[in-house]
């Protein structure tokens, strides 16, 4: 069963997307004709080089960022390592310290493997989100690195540009938002210090971040993560609106039809695409592997945490559930799938 069957609803947009037609499109000329190896000095090089020029000034334009801020990366997972090492490491072991929250991504609240670091995980007041108070009294220094996540995958829809965060490093990818797997963004305040976790010709760096990540850019990738961010800023307001709706209509049903659930996070402050929910008694593994074998895709964690016991964000909630069931909707997510999700669980807990 493919996830592009028409029988199939697939619910699990923050896990990953599939890649629209116009960002496929922009990406093709780069697999065959424009294939040189953009360090090259060469004309083919150049050209390619362009390509990659262009798509990292289309993004810095769209962040509202400066072109030499942005490293490319293989993901986020990635970019949150280089953001978190990179930094760390040019300060003096006993200066450093990381601030993160126990329900932060994997690749942030691990970042700081085999570096000697003080760490302080920080644990949400308010249904799992951080009040500000906590993170301001955490800090000691004006070198702690304060590693957050902006949005929670498991309970994007927001603004993704710097200046509205205030923060000095952004991690970002693109198969979240219909672009090619394989192709995510660190962007780096100017004047951050920082240092490559390769060897490069520069020890530190605090100004062309490019130099960062040593080696050969996939141009194709690149080309389709800048076409896949502007497609995405297209419309945003009404599309999230769209999307809201359908996320209000499905907390409304499933809450009507399955009395005993427990809505994981906040309701109020929650993104559009967002749905996450325990039920009491219940394996949720077993609960989505019955869906998948239905034709309803869903999740029970973020895939980072495929294979663990349970998911370390839904542990850290004040309901203190143990497992959950993440359904997150994409942009085409209408009621109908919405309808097909509570008829078939539905029907699992008749016939159990």
């Amino acid at each position: 069963m493919s996830t592009a069957d028409a029988d199939t609803v697939y619910l699990d947009y923050a896990s990953s997307t599939p890649v629209r037609d116009g960002v496929k499109k922009a990406m093709e000329p780069y697999w065959s004709d424009v294939f040189a190896n953009p360090q090259s000095q060469h004309s083919s090089g150049k050209e390619a080089r362009a390509a990659v020029t262009d798509a990292r000034e289309t993004i810095a334009n769209m962040l509202s960022v400066q072109p030499s801020e942005i490293v490319f990366t293989s993901g986020a997972t990635e970019a949150n390592a280089l953001a978190v090492q990179g930094y760390l490491k040019t300060l003096d072991e006993n200066w450093r310290r990381l601030i993160t929250t126990q329900t932060a991504h994997s690749s942030q609240r691990h970042a700081d493997a085999g570096i000697k670091t003080q760490k302080e995980l920080l644990v949400g007041k308010d249904e799992g989100r951080l009040v500000p108070d906590q993170v301001t009294s955490a800090v000691v220094s004006d070198n702690d690195l304060i590693s957050i996540p902006y949005v929670n995958s498991e309970v994007l829809y927001l603004s993704v540009r710097p200046e509205d965060t205030g923060a000095d490093m952004m991690t970002t990818n693109s198969h979240k938002l219909y672009g090619p797997k394989g192709v995510g963004l660190l962007w780096v305040r100017s004047g951050t210090p920082m240092t490559s976790l390769l060897p490069t010709k520069k020890d530190q760096v605090v100004g062309d971040y490019q130099t960062l990540r040593p080696g050969t850019l996939p141009v194709p990738l690149i080309v389709g993560f800048a076409k896949a961010l502007e497609l995405a800023q297209k419309n945003f307001q009404k599309r999230a609106k769209q999307v809201s709706a359908v996320r209000d209509f499905a907390l409304t049903e499933l809450q009507k039809t399955f009395p005993e659930i427990v809505i994981n996070g906040s309701v109020e402050h929650r993104v559009a695409n967002n749905i996450n929910v325990s039920f009491p008694a219940v394996d949720h593994d077993y609960l989505a592997t019955k869906l998948d074998k239905q034709g309803v895709i869903v999740s029970t964690a973020s895939a980072c945490q495929s294979g663990q016991s349970g998911s370390t964000t839904i542990k850290a909630l004040p309901s203190r559930s143990n497992s959950a069931l993440r359904i997150s909707l994409g942009r085409d997510t209408n009621r109908a799938a919405i309808r097909r999700l509570v008829d078939t669980l539905e029907n699992i807990q008749k016939t159990d």
